[in-house]
Formats: C-alpha cells, sequence, structure tokens
C-alpha cells in the first residue's frame, strides 16, 4: 500500500519512520553458528506495518550432528535489536519432528534458528517478527 495520504509514505522501507507499509521478497544471508555442515537459503517474503516486520520462508540445515543445531538469518530491513526478546518466531522442517525457536541474535543484529536437527538434509520452514528500532 502506498498513498501520498500517509505520513512518512513508503518511499523507501528502510529507516524508523512509523508510517511505512511495505512488502516484498528476498534472500537472507545464512551464518553457521552451531553444528552445520551446510546451509542453503531460499527466497523468502516479508511485510512491513509500522515498526514491525514479519518474515516467513524456508531453509535447508544440514547438520555435523543431531544436537543443537543454530543458524543466524539476516534481517530483510535493518534494526538495532538490542535483546533476544526483539525477535520471536518458530519453525519445523518438513517430514520430520524438528521443531524450531527463532530468536533475536543483539549482537549481529539477525534472527537466530535453533533445533535439534536430525542427521542429513533438512528443510525448515519458519516465521517470525522483529521490531525496527
Amino acid at each position: 500500500m502506498y498513498g501520498t495520504g500517509l505520513h512518512n509514505n513508503a518511499q523507501s522501507v528502510a529507516g524508523t519512520a512509523k508510517q511505512y507499509i511495505a512488502s516484498g521478497t528476498y534472500t537472507p544471508t545464512l551464518t553457521n553458528v552451531t553444528n552445520i555442515t551446510a546451509s542453503t537459503a531460499r527466497k523468502c517474503q516479508y511485510m512491513r506495518v509500522g515498526n514491525v516486520v514479519t518474515v516467513s520462508g524456508s531453509l535447508d540445515i544440514t547438520p555435523t550432528l543431531a544436537a543443537l543445531t543454530t543458524v543466524g538469518i539476516s534481517l530483510p530491513i535493518a534494526s538495532n535489536l538490542a535483546l533476544a526478546t526483539d525477535c520471536a518466531g518458530a519453525g519445523d522442517a518438513l517430514g520430520v519432528s524438528m521443531p524450531a525457536s527463532i530468536s533475536g541474535d543483539a549482537a549481529n543484529d539477525r534472527a537466530q534458528l535453533d533445533t535439534i536437527a536430525v542427521l542429513g538434509a533438512n528443510t525448515t520452514y519458519f516465521a517470525f517478527s522483529y521490531e525496527i528500532i
């Protein structure tokens, strides 16, 4: 939605103005943090309403062992996450019981997906929200 009647209308989705309304797709940059042999990003979608961004999508994870696995996911619109609770969400792998939690990685300003991965390649679907600070 774009309108000239909106204060700070969305000519750009960057910044902290409170009236942005935008959506799109992006391919996140993944950072292998814990027990990851390989990870592959897939195109994800995002929606920004005001200062809140909701992201959904999937990624492939190949763990080094069946244990805690952590991967960092870049944000489509930059934020300055101060706490792990500034970003939250959940996910699950296709075909296996592999629930995932998503929190904010404040040190690196990205989302962090934690799961107990099973051996082999796993496609994990996820959704999370965060505030642009």
